[in-house]
């Protein structure tokens, strides 16, 4: 029986490792681009989420303002018309009075 060569078995055992490395490696990097795909897509679906939720919000309070402009819109008509009134109410009371007096004075 031939003697083995030592060196050729050496050769071909550190080839083999070099490949199972290689391939361990190839293995590792895919799995680590799914990990990160599947990272980033839950990341785009809360971002997602996050800005409907913010149109949301940004809906709802446009409208809460514009009713609250709308209110405080018709509480100045009201206090104009109010004040307006006020006013004619004022005058026509000095009105009656000029007239007492002219009465009084006759």
């Amino acid at each position: 029986m031939p003697a083995k060569n030592p060196k050729m078995t050496l050769d071909r055992l550190a080839l083999a490792i070099k490949s199972d490395f290689v391939n361990l490696e190839k293995k590792f990097l895919n799995k680590i681009d799914n990990v990160e795909e599947k990272i980033l897509y839950k990341i785009d679906s809360e971002i997602s989420g996050v800005k409907h939720e913010i149109k949301d919000f940004k809906h709802k309070m446009s409208g809460d303002l514009e009713n609250i402009y709308s209110q405080l819109s018709n509480l100045e008509k009201e206090s104009k018309l109010g004040f307006a009134q006020y006013k004619r109410h004022d005058d026509q009371l000095a009105n009656h009075e000029h007239r007492l007096v002219k009465l009084e004075s006759s």
